[in-house]
């Protein structure tokens, strides 16, 4: 079992051996346009507009420290949910 862990020691996702389910997940940077309040959504501006993407009940919590504007790389599953966030560089 191949197990995917966040900084914070947080399982994200977990694949057989091979990880091939982890080639389906995907990096997203831009910058915050909205962030649900109660952690159902977050939309992305990216250079080809704005994404929406579910977020991951577990990713959510993290949501409470970014502001709208700020620049951010968000992770997706294989689902196209959010499970992971970090401040843009």
């Amino acid at each position: 079992m191949w197990l995917l862990i966040d900084s914070g020691n947080v399982l994200l996702d977990a694949a057989r051996p091979g990880g091939e389910h982890f080639a389906n997940h995907k990096v997203v940077a831009g910058r915050i346009h909205y962030a649900d309040p109660f952690w159902g959504e977050i939309q992305i501006s990216t250079p080809e507009g704005f994404e929406r993407f579910e977020v991951d009940a577990l990713a959510g919590s993290k949501l409470s420290v970014f502001q709208e504007g700020m620049p951010v790389t968000i992770e997706l599953d294989s689902d196209n949910v959010m499970i992971d966030i970090q401040s843009g560089r």
